[in-house]
């Protein structure tokens, strides 16, 4: 029974880990570890000690409003005097002055009590059901996790092979991403794959909201040489990661709306395959694109893709190219004017 015993205990510890940072008890949540705790993966250095780590935790978790911890699938060995734990986590953070809904934060979390020392990984669970699609079209759409990141890849090296082209000027050209050159776009991509989960996070914090955070780090990034921009995003396109919450469709929509932001504006053709494009148009018009189309741009609208076996929803019609659509939907006002039909006129008007 001992062994038994042991292994419901360590569970206990990060059920009450999980509890006591969601109901703010820090001295409850400062009983789960000891004195010479070791805490990596939310720093770039490893947190030595429990009052250093208490004192970097106090004001990161003060910054959010209410949040939302759930531990699944905890597994526990227990060898001699040493005991292993492995669990899934989702954590859900509400950040104070965004309306956005809360973000999702999945990983896994190991800890080892005899050894003190705590890993939260920046990958998201294994078997990860695919994200769930957001409209059913006659057309083969891709869902298997394993053809959406060769998408990626294979748009992300697209990409590159024209960013590597680029002159000085091009570099310096504002895209279709208000506020954003070349560079910043290019900047932001490479710093979303190069960038570990937790920084992010706590750069979410330290600037007030995601928005601020992503155009802090965009601006950032795109100070670097445009040579070595394209080379650490050349190097880093096979990179698997998807947002948490989210799935691959984020990515990928992602890198589809950013290649026009940069190609359109430089007079450089479309780079974006076909199916992709579908796959993201599906997504975007769906009214569940979370982070990237709030849901009542597209509600009661149907849109008809001129150059692409493709439509979605019912109402007035918007039609136009594939890319057209794609842009005017994601926000870029400059594809309007390249949409027909009764529906135009309420889409320019909510995205006024």
């Amino acid at each position: 029974m001992t062994v038994i015993e042991d292994r419901l205990a360590v569970g206990d510890v990060i059920i009450k880990y999980a509890d006591s940072v969601d109901l703010l008890d820090y001295d409850r949540y400062a009983s789960c570890f000891t004195d010479d705790v070791v805490v990596t993966g939310f720093t770039t250095e490893p947190i030595v000690g429990l009052p250093t780590y208490m004192a970097w935790l106090r004001p990161a978790r003060d910054r959010f409003g209410r949040t939302q911890h759930l531990i699944g699938n905890i597994q526990v060995t227990v060898d001699g005097d040493t005991a292993h734990m492995r669990s899934y986590v989702q954590a859900t953070h509400e950040v104070p002055g965004d309306s956005r809904p809360p973000a999702d934060a999945l990983g896994r979390l190991r800890r080892r009590p005899r050894a003190h020392r705590r890993r939260l990984e920046d990958q998201p669970p294994p078997h990860r059901t695919p994200h769930r699609r957001q409209a059913h079209r006659h057309h083969e759409a891709m869902t298997d996790q394993d053809a959406m990141f060769a998408a990626i890849t294979a748009q992300r090296l697209r990409l590159v092979d024209t960013l590597d082209g680029l002159s000085d000027h091009e570099w310096s050209t504002p895209s279709l991403c208000e506020g954003w050159r070349v560079r910043e776009v290019a900047g932001h991509l490479v710093s979303i794959l190069e960038v570990p989960l937790g920084r992010v996070v706590w750069s979410i914090v330290r600037s007030g909201g995601f928005d601020r955070s992503m155009d802090r780090t965009a601006r950032r990034f795109g100070e670097r040489d445009p040579k070595a921009l394209a080379s650490a995003y050349r190097a880093l396109a096979p990179k698997r990661f998807a947002p948490p919450g989210l799935g691959t469709i984020a990515p990928l929509s992602d890198i589809t709306i950013h290649t026009r932001d940069i190609e359109r504006p430089i007079g450089r053709p479309s780079t974006i395959d076909p199916a992709t494009l579908r796959t993201v148009l599906d997504f975007l018009c769906g009214g569940r694109a979370r982070g990237f189309v709030p849901a009542a741009r597209t509600k009661g609208l149907r849109f008809e893709a001129t150059d692409l076996d493709w439509s979605a929803g019912a109402g007035p019609v918007v039609s136009g190219t594939g890319e057209a659509i794609m842009l005017a939907v994601a926000g870029r006002r400059v594809a309007v004017p390249d949409l027909s039909g009764a529906g135009v006129a309420a889409l320019s008007q909510r995205l006024a």
